[in-house]
């Protein structure tokens, strides 16, 4: 509630929120849809209200892109709960997912399961690591949002071959537009 992910204050948001993870299985996320859901039940929130206001954002491996390829919203029966959910999956390859949520220096402690109905108020006292991964992140935050940063971002994904499709090129006159 304090953090404003409660399904009353998603529902009435000025924005969507974005909920980010990722994805082995998708357990994770539908831990908190299912939380998320009883809890709206319980207060009376208007389910269809928080759903439209939901993304979900599922960072995922990179593998082969074919029909048959195994998607990992495709196979979820509790997504029923949030049909009205947009759902998008950015994949990447398993070093540089494996760097993000095993190697680099995490911001937060990891919120896992086991401690969401701990007796913990407020936020814990960051560690002197994870206040230098805070200040990393502010900093890569900024840079992107520099004009020579975007233009060297759009000049490296314009040599892609993924140029010949028309996503990536308005991508790149965004980048360049600023």
């Amino acid at each position: 509630d304090a953090e404003g992910v409660d399904p009353a204050a998603i529902a009435k948001g000025a924005r969507p929120l974005a909920l980010v993870d990722m994805i082995v299985d998708g357990g994770t996320m539908q831990n908190l849809v299912q939380i998320l859901h009883t809890i709206a039940l319980a207060r009376r929130v208007d389910w269809n209200a928080v759903q439209r206001r939901l993304r979900i954002v599922g960072l995922t491996r990179r593998t082969h892109n074919s029909p048959n390829t195994w998607r990992w919203h495709q196979h979820q029966d509790w997504l029923q709960l949030i049909g009205d959910t947009q759902i998008k999956n950015v994949s990447a390859t398993t070093d540089f997912l494996s760097y993000l949520g095993n190697d680099q220096d995490k911001v937060t402690q990891s919120f896992h399961a086991g401690r969401w109905q701990t007796a913990e108020s407020g936020a814990p006292a960051t560690t002197p690591a994870q206040r230098a991964a805070i200040a990393h992140a502010a900093f890569l935050y900024d840079l992107g949002r520099t004009r020579d940063e975007r233009h060297a971002l759009a000049a490296c994904v314009a040599r892609l071959p993924e140029m010949r499709s028309p996503a990536t090129r308005a991508l790149v006159g965004a980048l360049k537009r600023g």
